[in-house]
Order: C-alpha cells, then structure tokens, then sequence
C-alpha cells in the first residue's frame, strides 16, 4: 500500500474500536501513519480502550461528546498511560471554545462546585429548534433565560481539575428506552428470533473460536435491533 493512502485519523463509536481491539488483529498490520484516534456516541468501557492504547501506542486519543442537537461540544485528550488501577470511563473533559456549559438541577437552576446535574449547552453549534415540532423545541431549553440553553438530558459532575465527568441519563430516561426498544423490535421486526438463535449459540458453543462467533452474532443482533429502533422513532417522531 502508497504511503499517502495509509490510515492517520481514526473516528468512531467506541463499540466499533472494542471489537477491533479484540478481533481485528491490530498487531499483524502497519498502522505507523495514525495520527489521531477520537471516538464519540457512547461510553468507552476502560478495558477495552487501555487494550487498544496497548496496540496503538503512538495515536493521540480524545473522548469526544456530544448529543446530535449540540454537535461535539465537550472533548477529552486520553493520558498516554492509562493507571492499571483505573476502572472508570475516562471524563468527557472540557467545553470546546464555540460552546458554554451550565450544569443544573431539575428545576434548572445551576449546582454547587461538585455537586451533579444536568448538563447544559450554549453557543452556535446548539440547534434552532425541531423541524415542524414546537413543543418539543420548548421542552429542549431550559425556559426563562436570555440564553438558550440545549438541555442535553445527560448527568454529570465536575472535577476539580475542570473536567467533567459523565453519570448517566436522568432518571426520567433510564426505564423508558430500554422498555421501547424490546417493544419495538418484539413488534416491528423478526430479529427477536435472530437474538434467540445467538443464546442458543451461547449455550452450545464449546470451543474459543465457537465464542468468539457468538460475540460476533450478540453484536450484530443489537446493533439491527437498534437500527429498527431508529427506523420506528424515525417514523413515529410526532407521537413521541
């Protein structure tokens, strides 16, 4: 392969790195020209991120986050050396230039130093409301402020080193995705029997080679059950 059409910036959800780092056999092949890597879209568990550091040294990684309606709006740079007592997600780090944080309680007013709350988003990148959806634009701000601030539905604390950390969605969102997402698919589509079939995998295979295909299998069942979930919200986003 020419030098100028290697690898240098790598950019994904983490789960797509996970998988590399365990199955593509990352060591058998020349990546010398990557440059960056930065991963987006959901937590990276720490396993498998300091099991990719391990076979991509020489990268600089970034946690970048963010919802659809900011954009990237906070980014992280991973330490070179990850502490082997480490067993938490790295922080989603510090507000990029073009945007202001403010992190709130339910009743949207802003917390102490330490303490956590919703994290809310300022600035251009921020979206100008649902297209043909008034209410749920309404609902997306935080209501009697100047600035508009995009409230993000996702819960974090701050560091003292400034950095913050993410915990988790609100509490009002933790029960009703996981609930709709089995709804939709038992509804909507045949792969409930694709997910049946990787269990009965599961508990036949024997050797590592059978279990690593069930990963496999077990990925890729979610990963259509999510893209029917999408598909339906897509086509149900009125009633939502």
């Amino acid at each position: 392969m020419d030098c100028h059409k290697k690898l240098t910036v790598w950019y994904s959800a983490p789960s797509i790195l996970s998988l590399l780092a365990q199955f593509g056999k990352l060591n058998e092949h020349d990546y010398s020209l990557l440059r960056l890597v930065l991963f987006a879209g959901e937590v990276f568990p720490i396993r498998y991120l300091k099991l990719l550091k391990s076979l991509w040294k020489h990268p600089r990684y970034f946690n970048l986050y963010g919802p659809t309606e900011t954009n990237v709006c906070t980014f992280y740079e991973v330490p070179q050396l990850i502490p082997e007592s480490q067993n938490e997600p790295v922080p989603i780090g510090n507000a990029c230039p073009y945007c202001e944080p403010l992190v709130v309680i339910e009743s949207g007013s802003e917390v102490g130093a330490g303490d956590e709350g919703e994290l809310c988003i300022a600035g251009p990148s921020v979206l100008q409301g649902y297209w043909d959806l008034p209410e749920n634009t309404a609902k997306a701000f935080l209501p009697g402020r100047d600035t508009r601030w995009y409230r993000t539905g996702d819960i974090v604390v701050e560091l003292p080193n400034g950095n913050y950390n993410f915990l988790g969605r609100r509490n009002r969102m933790i029960g009703t995705w996981p609930l709709l997402l089995a709804r939709v698919v038992a509804e909507n589509f045949d792969g409930q029997d694709r997910l049946s079939k990787t269990q009965k995998y599961e508990m036949r295979s024997e050797t590592a080679e059978q279990s690593a295909s069930a990963q496999h299998l077990q990925s890729f069942s979610a990963f259509v059950a999510y893209a029917t979930l999408l598909q339906w919200i897509i086509a149900n986003r009125r009633s939502l």
